[in-house]
């Protein structure tokens, strides 16, 4: 049933109701101002993308964590990054830091079970300038860099993180 049938058969089988004492034209008049639908633009929503990643390697092959943040900064919007269960142990970096330019929340197994470690070679994430990230779940370790060794953020926010200084 089409919005215009509808709104028909909705106006036709409402009771005319009414006093006797008003005239037909204010009836009508009222009853048509009972029938009218008001419609307002709301502002876009988007759902958050989630990406589920499998594997401590760090090649950047399907299922890592490298992987996962590339797909999240090519979609529009914030996005989740999540890990399967049984994921756990130390993700260490071999290709450098991991570079977050689009809103991106990363919810690890818990900080005990998963750290994700520059090796002493590099920082271990950037946060672009603006954008948004919450860490959580994970512990962020061994970063080496003049600025920022575990995390730097230019201008952007991190919420929830976790450094250690080993």
């Amino acid at each position: 049933m089409s919005f215009t049938s509808w709104l028909r058969s909705y106006a036709s089988a409402r009771p005319a109701g009414g006093n006797s004492r008003h005239s037909c034209k204010q009836r009508h008049s009222r009853r048509r101002r009972a029938t009218l639908l008001h419609l307002e633009a709301l502002e876009d929503r988007a759902l958050l993308a989630q990406f589920q990643v499998s594997s401590l390697l760090d090649d950047g092959s399907a299922g890592t964590l490298r992987a996962a943040i590339t797909q999240a900064n090519s979609t529009a919007g914030a996005d989740e990054i999540v890990f399967d269960a049984g994921v756990s142990g130390t993700i260490t970096l071999a290709s450098g830091q991991l570079m977050i330019s689009d809103p991106l929340t990363i919810s690890g197994p818990g900080a005990d079970q998963l750290a994700v470690s520059g090796n002493h070679a590099s920082r271990v994430f950037e946060i672009s300038n603006g954008v948004t990230a919450s860490l959580s779940g994970l512990t962020i370790e061994k970063g080496n860099a003049g600025r920022g060794g575990g995390v730097y953020v230019a201008t952007g926010t991190l919420v929830n993180g976790v450094l250690t200084g080993s």
